[in-house]
């Protein structure tokens, strides 16, 4: 995981980045709303 964060990090410029980061932060809301629920 530390790894693929620094890549992020890396290529956090690119429009792949933004939407590879945007599904990710999807992802954790919605396990997140899951795990309240």
């Amino acid at each position: 995981k530390d790894g693929q964060q620094l890549n992020l990090d890396n290529i956090g410029t690119t429009p792949l980045a933004e939407k590879v980061k945007t599904k990710a932060c999807d992802l954790v809301l919605k396990q997140g709303l899951n795990f309240i629920s």
